[in-house]
């Protein structure tokens, strides 16, 4: 074994093989690691004196270490092991794995003792990682320590079932990491190992049929690999694919939460922070389930029973109740929950990056439920130091969430609809019935107009393909039957959330974050003249308008930025419709701003003056005057509807007149200002 110092026992000594020696010299070059500007190792001659020592002191503690299987200094021989892998450098990689392997085959009992599974994890992640590699020899010896991990596994314990697994998620993990990579060199690696098992000396046939369904089973998986590489370019469609990948393994947890985990990281990398958001929430949610399934004493009394633990997950993330898992998935899978991620602990660390992100958006009534089951956790398990904590930074985030409703600084999306002709779009995501035509809801950051969009699309898709993409208007109707078969077209409308039909006590919409959270439905609206020509602000007795309702699959916020769209209603209004719709909009926004706390003083002075002193828009004085009036005709003016007009007139006076109350009162709360001397 050359590790590049001398390996003899006898040049070392006596004192050379002690444990006090040992433990004494490793930190001489952890110590030099952290005095450089770098966080991973090197080559350098102090990691070199690291690799030697210890390869060196497990050498001369063969026997402890396979006596005893929870010999306490083999999981920081490994912790070392593992900051080692961490170079740069491939030649050191090469040597690293090299002596990793015979520390493997000494130390098998202990590797594969049921709380050593993290262990198990990242070691299994390391070497099918290096199996990537560029360089051919490290590529060799990365390979030769998947191997030795199976066949250890399969030594323990008669199968390599546990192998499979921790494989099968390290190798997913890996794969979704990135989503511009092919894979080539891995799956090559991968390859290789197959050829190779049944000449392996000491191999069984058992041992290979085990090994040839793992390696089967990757390749399997690696089947994804193309389709994301195809389309890293269109995050959204990305995005799409991850969140099939992870329907794929509903009854697989661990798997399924690996690839959620993989489109939590390209989402913060694309600044879709919501998303990402919903993405640790789901896992969490999962991971909650779990716990409600073998241990549920572990945890509060409000999150044991599945109704009230979705109550409090369902005020962070809309969809929980489609994504729940059947027990029956973790009862098949039970050896794959297991580790540090299916805890509360586990829990507690994803709930923690949910407040991170979502400060980073702003988004402060959701940190504020994520912290409450933070809180109920914490309290269950007793840890008063950090309830202490997080109750501070509760009553903080409050505080800021208060002036934030105050300086009226609340900014949430932009929604597009967004329309795909022709099937070529649709190669890369499950299409059964082969549509030509598809329409999705996109979530957009606020600044970005209809324009920023639609350039940023373009852009996509002229690196995506290889045909001509057209911008089809946004102000026309479009017939599928008249494009051209050979090129792919979009159109882009802007829509907005619509609420209409909704039961008031089940969805109550009365705050600004209400009207941004759980939103299902959408609508465009396109007003007109009757008898045609240019719009007349004025005429509102020729006013018509065209409604388009759309209604996706779920609702905002989701684990991705777009939702396919299942049903659309179109609608047109008559002029008196036109006048009830509108005057129904400001009582409802009078609603919302009188129940406002803290009060939004600027909105609701812009609210009375639009009302009460129009002077460019036409205002609910116009309607009564053509619709009420006596003259007007029972064709224009239904009896029914004028009733209706009526009614919500007079509903809106009332609500104008409580208002300017409340404005009377801002007045007189504000500092006057000094007359100039």
């Amino acid at each position: 074994m050359d590790c590049g110092l001398p390996m003899d026992r006898s040049s070392f000594g006596r004192t050379a093989i002690s444990t006090d020696f040992t433990w004494s010299i490793l930190p001489v070059g952890l110590l030099a690691h952290d005095k450089k500007t770098d966080s991973q190792p090197t080559s350098s001659e102090p990691h070199r004196i690291i690799l030697s020592t210890l390869v060196l002191f497990v050498h001369v503690n063969t026997k402890a270490f396979t006596k005893r299987a929870d010999h306490p200094l083999i999981p920081l021989i490994f912790d070392l092991l593992k900051f080692l892998m961490g170079s740069s450098s491939d030649s050191f990689l090469t040597l690293t794995c090299l002596h990793l392997r015979s520390i493997i085959t000494i130390c098998r009992k202990c590797l594969f003792l049921p709380h050593n599974t993290t262990m198990l994890r990242e070691l299994t992640y390391d070497a099918l990682r290096l199996c990537d590699s560029l360089y051919k020899p490290l590529r060799v010896t990365a390979s030769g320590i998947f191997y030795i991990l199976l066949k250890s596994n399969y030594l323990e314990r008669g199968n390599i079932r546990r192998l499979r697994h921790l494989a099968t998620v390290a190798f997913a993990k890996f794969l979704g990491s990135d989503a511009k990579k092919h894979y080539t060199e891995l799956l090559l690696s991968l390859g290789s190992l197959k050829e190779e098992s049944h000449r392996r000396e000491g191999s069984t046939p058992d041992f290979q049929e085990e090994m040839i369904e793992v390696l089967d089973r990757l390749s399997e998986i690696s089947k994804y690999e193309k389709t994301i590489a195809h389309n890293w370019v269109d995050e959204e469609m990305t995005a799409d694919i991850y969140v099939d990948i992870s329907d794929d393994y509903r009854d697989s947890p661990d798997l399924r939460l690996t690839w959620l985990d993989n489109l939590a990281v390209l989402q913060v990398q694309n600044g879709n922070i919501d998303e990402a958001v919903q993405c640790k929430i789901t896992i969490a949610f999962t991971i909650l389930q779990y716990l409600q399934w073998k241990t549920p004493k572990l945890l509060p009394v409000e999150l044991r029973d599945p109704s009230g633990a979705t109550l409090y997950f369902s005020r962070i993330s809309p969809n929980l109740s489609d994504l729940r898992l059947p027990a029956e998935a973790f009862a098949e899978d039970e050896a794959g929950s297991v580790g540090q991620t299916w805890s509360i602990e586990g829990i507690l660390d994803l709930l923690e990056d949910s407040v991170t992100l979502l400060k980073r958006e702003s988004r402060y009534q959701q940190c504020l439920d994520v912290m409450l089951i933070t809180l109920l956790l914490l309290r269950h398990r007793q840890k008063y130091e950090l309830l202490l904590k997080w109750s501070d930074q509760h009553k903080a985030m409050t505080q800021e969430y208060i002036n934030t409703i105050r300086d009226e600084k609340e900014i949430f999306s932009r929604y597009y609809r967004i329309t795909f002709y022709g099937r070529r779009w649709f190669s890369d995501v499950i299409n059964p019935h082969n549509s030509e035509v598809k329409s999705y809801i996109y979530k957009k950051k606020f600044k970005l107009t209809i324009g920023d969009v639609a350039k940023q699309l373009m852009k996509i898709f002229n690196a995506k393909f290889s045909c001509e993409v057209v911008n089809l208007p946004n102000n026309k109707e479009v017939d599928p039957s008249s494009l051209d078969p050979n090129q792919l077209y979009f159109q882009i409308v802007a829509v907005q959330p619509y609420f209409v039909g909704e039961d008031p006590e089940a969805h109550p919409r009365d705050t600004f974050f209400e009207r941004n959270f759980n939103i299902s439905r959408f609508i465009s609206e396109v007003p007109f003249m009757s008898g045609g020509g240019k719009f007349d602000e004025g005429d509102v007795s020729r006013h018509l308008k065209k409604k388009t309702i759309y209604t996706t699959g779920r609702g905002f916020p989701h684990l991705t930025s777009r939702i396919e769209i299942v049903s659309i209603e179109h609608n047109t209004l008559t002029p008196i419709e036109c006048a009830i719709e509108a005057l129904q909009g400001r009582v409802a926004t009078f609603k919302a701003e009188i129940k406002a706390k803290p009060l939004r003083k600027n909105q609701l002075r812009a609210l009375l003056t639009g009302t009460l002193a129009v002077s460019v828009n036409v205002g609910p004085l116009r309607f009564c005057e053509v619709f009420l009036d006596d003259k007007a005709s029972l064709e224009m003016s239904p009896l029914p509807l004028r009733e209706t007009l009526r009614t919500v007139m007079a509903e809106m006076i009332i609500l104008a007149l409580q208002g300017l109350d409340i404005n009377e009162v801002l007045v007189q709360s504000e500092p006057q200002q000094q007359p100039a001397q």
